[in-house]
């Protein structure tokens, strides 16, 4: 987990850094420290949903973190393009349609490295960028 080099961190990284389990919370708060965090808006947007649904910060606490994670990390758009991109991933690798898109959301940021718990560790996307499951290393 290099501190200075960019990467893109998938929704479970943002909520297990609120979490109850110490373990992926230290690891997933480490991560966050990083000034070249990238995200998307569809990250922000799975964060804000599954706190909702499991009460796990108040509304307040949720703006708050809404409105940090916007201020400090690079927030990539979902566009069209990104939408095709998408379709591809997913027949290609066999991802879940929302997991492709947070592939191919990562690609065009142009980092190397997706932090996600909920794929394939240690996978090679178009010979790009790599899957990394944090809590694996």
């Amino acid at each position: 987990m290099s501190v200075n080099s960019s990467y893109f961190i998938d929704s479970n990284i943002l909520l297990y850094s609120i979490g109850d389990d110490p373990y992926k919370k230290q690891i997933s708060q480490s991560l966050l420290k990083n000034i070249n965090v990238v995200i998307s808006t569809q990250v922000l947007n799975e964060f804000c949903n599954v706190v909702f649904k499991k009460k796990l910060i108040t509304p307040d606490e949720l703006f708050l973190s809404v409105q940090g994670f916007s201020e400090v990390f690079k927030v990539m758009d979902i566009s069209s393009d990104l939408v095709i991109k998408a379709l591809n991933i997913k027949n290609r690798y066999q991802y879940s349609y929302w997991d492709s898109l947070i592939i191919a959301t990562a690609l065009k940021s142009g980092v190397t490295i997706l932090y996600s718990e909920d794929m394939a560790n240690g996978q090679i996307i178009d010979n790009q960028l790599t899957i990394v499951n944090p809590f694996n290393l």
